[in-house]
């Protein structure tokens, strides 16, 4: 522009683009990363009578939810239709900890794969990162060089696994134009398009 951007500005910029505008503590990473700090977030689940206070400290995922409310409310986990998650009831309950389902997510710094204890990350420029993800939640030792069979087997699972159709806003897109957050819908929404 000419002239010498400030530094608060460019803090700003650099605080809103790697961090998410977040503080995550020791989890790297923010909002729209595959890091731990972009994608582990905090829930509360309350239910008088019938869920005994307590933290569960196991992972979840949102394809996890509604598994575990029918399992909860009927006693029986099935949807009758295809779901990729399962029911976390029984761990929630206090009766046992319940292997975490294997997922993918997507983020804009690449794609990453969960797996029991292990957690894959394929960055967009093609590389790995492994990491125990249940003994370095911080993701700060990276495992894909130590583990080569654990990061192929996973890398595998990631590419063989079904991706649905994704959209990258950039974000000079949504500084400019409010719908991008959310105004006046000009688009049809994602779900009639996954139908279609």
């Amino acid at each position: 522009f000419g002239v010498p951007l400030p530094v608060r500005f460019m803090e700003f910029m650099r605080t809103n683009m790697y961090d998410g505008a977040a503080d995550n503590g020791d989890l790297r990473g923010g909002k729209g990363s595959v890091l731990e700090g972009g994608i582990r977030v905090p829930a509360l689940i309350s239910w008088p009578g019938k869920l005994a206070p307590g933290i569960y400290d196991g992972r979840m995922h949102v394809t996890d939810i509604l598994p575990t409310i029918l399992d909860a409310v009927t006693g029986n986990s099935e949807t009758g239709q295809l779901a990729d998650g399962k029911s976390q009831w029984p761990a929630l309950n206090g009766d046992r900890k319940i292997a975490a389902s294997e997922f993918v997510t997507m983020g804009i710094d690449g794609k990453a794969y969960f797996s029991a204890g292990w957690k894959l990350i394929e960055r967009n420029n093609g590389s790995l990162e492994l990491y125990d993800i249940e003994n370095d939640p911080s993701e700060r030792v990276n495992l894909a060089t130590g583990q080569p069979n654990i990061a192929r087997q996973l890398q595998a699972k990631l590419s063989a696994a079904p991706v649905g159709p994704t959209t990258s806003i950039p974000l000079w897109r949504v500084i400019l134009d409010p719908d991008e957050f959310g105004g006046e819908e000009r688009n049809p929404p994602m779900a009639d398009l996954a139908t279609n």
